[in-house]
């Protein structure tokens, strides 16, 4: 459990980062680059496009943490504990 949990926390996180960020630079580079353009191109967001890499994101984060807990639950509490 405390796997899916970090898992989906920091995914969460750095999708929302990745959400902001990725929208001021757009801005910012739609803003630089109108004026070399004869057609000032629109600024608009794709949320379908944004909406499909995000939900990636987290359908990989949950097979991947389903492989991962299925993984740990094999060990014994003895093998986790170990240290090498």
């Amino acid at each position: 459990m405390v796997i899916g949990a970090e898992a989906g926390t920091v995914t969460v996180a750095g999708c929302i980062a990745g959400v902001v960020v990725g929208l001021v630079m757009a801005a910012y580079l739609v803003g630089v680059l109108r004026p070399l353009f004869v057609l000032t191109p629109p600024h608009h967001m794709p949320l379908g496009a944004i909406s499909a890499i995000v939900a990636s994101v987290l359908l990989a984060t949950v097979i991947t943490y389903t492989a991962a807990s299925s993984l740990v639950n094999r060990l014994r509490a003895t093998e986790l504990l170990r240290d090498e």
